[in-house]
C-alpha cells in the first residue's frame, strides 16, 4: 500500500486499489459496419462506475481500468493515470491487461481474416458450381484425370493381358502381383531389365521346365512380345 496514494488523496476511495477489469468503449466504425453489434456491446458495458471517462484526470477513456478500493467502491481510469500512482501492483496488473488485451484482439483479427478468406472461397466456389452444373472447377479437374486414368488403365490393361493372365497364375507370389498391378498402368518397357528377367521366366516356366523345348519357345514368345509392344 502507498502512504497518500494519488487515488485516496482524490477523494475516489480507501487504499489499498486494485484493478478488477477491463473493458473498452466499442469503436464508431462499428456503428456503421454493424449498428446492432454496436448497441450489443454498449449494453454490455458495467453501469454505474464512470466507462469512458478516467475518474481521476477527467479525460474521455476509450480503454477503461477498472478499479475497486478496499470499501468494495469502483471506478475507471485510464492506464496513464495508473502509471502516475507508482503502485506497482496496480501497474503490473494494467500491463497484464494490457499484454492480455493485444492478444487477444490480435486473435480476432486471424479469426476475421480466416473467415473472410474461408467466404471468399465459398462464394467463388459457389460460382463455379453455378457455371458447371454443380461441380467446381477443382472437381472437374479431378473427374477428368479420373477419367483419363480409367482410360489409360483400360488401354494398358488390354495391351499387356497376355502377360497379366500369365502372372496371375502365380498366386503366391508377392512379386507376380506387384508386376500386375503396374502392368495396368505402365508398358513394360518402363521396367528394369530384372523385372523384365524374373518376369520372362515366370512366363516361360508355365510352359516347361527350364532348358526345355516348350520353356525356350515361350521365353522367345516373350522376347518377341516385348519387343513388339
Amino acid at each position: 500500500m502507498i502512504i497518500d496514494h494519488p487515488f485516496q488523496t482524490r477523494g475516489l476511495g480507501r487504499a489499498p486499489f486494485r484493478v478488477i477489469g477491463i473493458c473498452e468503449i466499442p469503436s464508431p466504425s462499428m456503428a456503421e459496419s454493424n449498428s446492432e453489434a454496436y448497441q450489443r456491446a454498449l449494453a454490455a458495458l458495467p453501469k454505474g462506475i464512470g466507462v469512458g471517462s478516467c475518474a481521476f484526470c477527467g479525460m474521455a477513456l476509450t480503454v477503461n481500468f477498472i478499479v475497486q478500493d478496499n470499501r468494495g467502491r469502483r471506478f475507471c481510469v485510464g492506464c496513464d493515470c495508473v502509471e502516475k500512482t507508482s503502485d506497482v501492483r496496480m501497474i503490473t496488473a494494467v500491463q497484464a491487461a494490457q499484454r492480455l488485451r493485444a492478444r487477444t484482439k490480435a486473435e480476432a483479427k486471424r479469426k476475421a481474416k480466416r473467415a473472410a478468406q474461408q467466404a471468399k472461397v465459398e462464394a467463388e466456389m459457389a460460382a463455379e458450381r453455378e457455371k458447371n452444373g454443380g461441380l467446381t472447377d477443382w472437381e472437374i479437374e479431378q473427374q477428368q484425370k479420373a477419367e483419363a486414368l480409367a482410360k489409360h488403365r483400360e488401354m494398358m490393361t488390354a495391351k499387356n493381358q497376355w502377360l497379366i493372365d500369365a502372372l496371375k497364375s502365380y498366386s503366391n507370389s508377392g512379386f507376380a502381383a506387384a508386376m500386375v498391378a503396374r502392368l495396368t498402368v505402365d508398358d513394360i518397357s518402363a521396367f528394369s531389365r530384372g523385372q523384365r528377367s524374373a518376369m520372362a521366366e515366370m512366363f516361360a516356366k508355365r510352359e516347361g521346365r527350364r532348358g526345355s523345348k516348350a520353356y525356350d519357345a515361350a521365353l522367345e514368345d516373350f522376347t518377341t512380345k516385348t519387343e513388339t509392344n
